[in-house]
């Protein structure tokens, strides 16, 4: 349906606003019938995601978000490496 595009595509021009989203993993679905937006996929922080969330209502007016993305913290370099001393 063209205006599910439509929406689709509001919604990954608002998302691609911000550089983490324009480079997270995340789908998205839109039912114009209903007014309603489904994102899904995988980002990094709580706080990414709540920014998803809110980017995606600020698409159109009135529009309601289901929230299926996924939070998984990427893995850190800082873990403690193994060193070799020489004596």
């Amino acid at each position: 349906m063209k205006a599910n595009n439509k929406l689709e595509e509001a919604v990954r021009a608002r998302l691609d606003t911000d550089e983490q989203l324009r480079t997270a993993n995340l789908s998205i679905s839109a039912d114009v019938t209903k007014n309603e937006v489904t994102l899904s996929g995988t980002v990094d922080s709580e706080a990414t995601r709540s920014k998803a969330v809110e980017l995606a209502k600020s698409a159109q007016v009135g529009v309601i978000v289901n929230d299926k993305i996924k939070v998984k913290p990427r893995r850190s370099n800082t873990a403690p490496q193994e060193q070799t001393a020489y004596v």
